[in-house]
């Protein structure tokens, strides 16, 4: 996902050769988009240009005036950017003090050229992070509201409708987008924690899905460097660096063009997610059909915890209710429901003999609301209630 774009603020054409030599390897070790802006200015027209461009790091030469401004304006405005300060010529020999750690979104001590790679790498790093986070909090706070939205992502993977899914995607990118409240940075990160969570969900229906790896190639942007000088009647376009980094005179990139590429990113992520998940599903029915009594057995073990109906069961194994029933009768010798009760009272005995949960805890655990029902079908298999199965079993009450 997008989150390598960098500007380089108060930079003069000598040093901006050995920071992109330094900047290299990083490049060349990125799978994404890595695009470097460099700005001739000084810190309060660099802030302006910040306001109507996009960037994820600012690295600021401490020869520019009013660095230090500007990075607490990006501490305090940008939540989505770190800022990186740069020591360059010489006062590099004078900086005895080691990088600094990442604090809130910048590093607490300025960097030299030589430690600049650890500090992008370190910055590169936090940004992920807080984006995976911020995701993961959004999720909790947000969720439990949209459960029928869920529900249309299960119902269309579980039943194979693939023609559903370009509308359930849209209307998913809108609800996430109401959820950071227009702000585009953490979309991506907040569509992977959606489709890990439907995968999770479809499990439990016993759809295994693959953990979802990056888009094809073809949907990935390609790694690529700009360093063009903005705005572009400030100074001349310094000459490329011979090696390794070959910059091209690709603009600078707009906030509202960040916005468009993070929602594109974020629905080729949907797409890519939605896609496994219909793989798996049809590779589930594959196997319910060549082996019906197995797979009606799986469902069962993943499911055992919560409430289900034999209609689910049998849309999952895609036969009939009452095929499905007398099938499983007839290979088994015992009733569907007779299995789910055996298969909750077997996880029942290893929670008594393993664990010292409560009674009342381990009925809620295997599929029962109500203990004291629970307690009536434990003994009627196992011949003694559930506390006094413990104490006989493990010496404990």
């Amino acid at each position: 996902m997008m989150n390598d774009r960098i500007v380089l603020v108060g930079v003069d054409e000598t040093n901006l050769e050995r920071i992109m030599g330094k900047l290299a390897a990083i490049v060349e070790a990125s799978s994404e988009e890595v695009a470097i802006d460099a700005l001739a200015v000084d810190s309060e027209q660099a802030w302006l240009w910040l306001r109507q461009h996009y960037a994820d790091i600012c690295i600021v030469s401490t020869t520019a005036a009013g660095w230090k401004r500007l990075l607490d304006n990006i501490h305090l405005d940008c939540p989505w950017m770190c800022g990186i300060a740069l020591v360059c010529g010489e006062n590099e020999q004078g900086l005895s003090r080691p990088i600094g750690q990442l604090g809130a979104r910048s590093l607490t001590n300025p960097v030299t050229l030589g430690d600049l790679p650890e500090a992008v790498r370190q910055a590169r790093w936090q940004i992920a992070a807080a984006r995976r986070h911020e995701a993961n909090q959004l999720m909790l706070a947000h969720l439990s509201q949209h459960g029928s939205m869920l529900e249309r992502w299960l119902e269309a993977v579980a039943s194979v409708h693939a023609h559903v899914l370009p509308v359930i995607i849209s209307d998913t990118l809108a609800m996430l987008e109401a959820w950071t409240e227009r702000r585009f940075e953490p979309i991506c990160e907040l569509a992977r924690a959606w489709t890990r969570f439907a995968a999770h969900e479809l499990k439990k229906q016993g759809v295994e899905v693959p953990e979802a790896g990056a888009p094809p190639a073809s949907a990935q942007p390609q790694p690529r460097v700009s360093a063009g000088l903005a705005p572009t009647d400030m100074k001349p376009q310094p000459r490329a660096p011979a090696e390794p980094l070959r910059p091209n005179a690709k603009p600078p990139l707009k906030r509202e063009e960040a916005r468009l590429l993070y929602r594109l990113q974020a629905v080729e992520w949907l797409e890519h997610a939605a896609g496994g998940m219909l793989a798996a599903a049809a590779q589930a029915r594959l196997r319910a059909k060549n082996d019906p009594i197995s797979e009606i057995k799986s469902y069962i073990e993943s499911n055992y915890a919560r409430q289900f109906t034999l209609g689910e069961l049998a849309a999952h194994v895609a036969v009939s209710r009452g095929h499905m029933a007398k099938m499983f009768k007839a290979h088994t010798g015992m009733t569907i429901w007779a299995y789910c009760i055996a298969t909750r009272m077997r996880a029942a005995r290893e929670l008594l003999l393993s664990t010292s949960l409560k009674s009342y805890e381990i009925a809620l655990r295997v599929g029962y609301g109500n203990s004291i029902h629970f307690s009536r079908v434990f003994k009627k298999h196992h011949g003694m209630n559930p506390v006094d199965y413990r104490s006989k079993f493990t010496g404990k009450r």
